[in-house]
């Protein structure tokens, strides 16, 4: 075991030996101390991605508290953004790698005021999209229906946005467009999401 510190020398280390690859497998070292309470006290909320023997011993000691389990993606879009730029977000958030992506923004929340025209923005940019054959290299989507599904939702006050964007068991990460800092902070502390961008 190596100290995530070194790792780097290491790898470089390990490239340069004759050690075969099935044995130059390098894993981080963990200890009693690396999982404290000041950690757990830290944790606001339980996500989950992939599990390792230090996310297994951060979750058990969080699990013994009261945060709330999420996972998942949620993305937001208060009125005083230019609804293009937000729409063009909104589309690489769910669309990215053909929303094969945990933290894909298949939820996507508008303001009232602007959703229409924000509905209009993103149905252009979808049909933009070049469906067909993956191994053609102009194809942006296949067939699959992994994903990319938007749901564009509408909401009225601050608020609303909080109470509607938390009425879920996931919330892996979400991304707020605003140019108004105090909306941001706002969103970014009230949803319940493991990182807000």
């Amino acid at each position: 075991m190596l100290r995530t510190g070194l790792s780097r020398a290491a790898i470089q280390i390990r490239a340069a030996s004759s050690i075969p690859p099935p044995i130059r497998n390098i894993k981080p070292e963990y200890t009693k101390m690396f999982i404290n309470n000041e950690w757990v006290d830290a944790v606001s909320k339980k996500t989950y991605d992939t599990i390792n023997p230090v996310d297994k011993s951060l979750i058990a000691k969080v699990a013994e508290g009261d945060k709330a389990n999420v996972d998942k993606a949620v993305k937001v879009r208060p009125l005083d953004v230019l609804v293009d730029f937000a729409a063009k977000q909104a589309h690489i958030g769910n669309y990215t790698n053909q929303g094969q992506f945990c933290c894909g923004g298949t939820r996507v929340f508008v303001e009232g005021k602007v959703y229409d025209e924000f509905v209009a923005r993103s149905k252009e940019l979808a049909e933009k999209r070049v469906l067909g054959d993956p191994f053609d290299l102009k194809t942006e989507q296949g067939p699959q229906i992994f994903g990319p599904v938007m749901s564009i939702l509408r909401f009225d006050t601050m608020e609303d946005l909080v109470d509607i964007a938390n009425n879920t068991i996931y919330g892996l990460a979400g991304g707020v467009v605003t140019k108004d800092l105090d909306k941001a902070l706002y969103v970014a502390n009230n949803i319940r999401a493991g990182t807000v961008w």
